[in-house]
């Protein structure tokens, strides 16, 4: 999913009034996150960088988690809104999403993906 699909989605969900820059940021450190904890604990991960996210950058590159897991991105930047607006129900739905998704994410990855094997001397 793209930056700009995210973005979108979001909006047409749950239009808001957070800055935009704001949300980037949270769309960095979930980048991060997932390639820390899932794209280094596998091979060929050296080939695989984190997007750093900017608001001048082309909003049309893909994120790392593709479909049909990058819904993974929309509840994350869901719940982090549901946060700041201390909607206390939805957060608990959203995140709850996000952490459905990341887990399935995370299952797919492991399931494709041979792990980095660490072979001790």
């Amino acid at each position: 999913m793209t930056i700009q699909k995210v973005m979108a989605e979001v909006e047409s969900i749950s239009p808001n009034a957070i800055d935009e820059g704001l949300k980037i940021s949270w769309l960095n450190q979930m980048e991060e996150t997932i390639y820390k904890e899932v794209i280094c604990t596998h091979e060929g991960y050296e080939e695989i960088h984190p997007k750093q996210i900017t608001m001048e950058s082309d909003y049309e590159q893909e994120l790392i988690a593709e479909d049909p897991y990058s819904k993974l991105y929309v509840f994350y930047l869901l719940s982090k809104i549901d946060f700041i607006n201390h909607e206390w129900d939805s957060y608990n739905n959203t995140a709850e999403m996000f952490n459905q998704a990341y887990k399935e994410y995370k299952a797919y990855y492991n399931r494709n993906h041979m792990p980095v094997q660490k072979v001790k001397r």
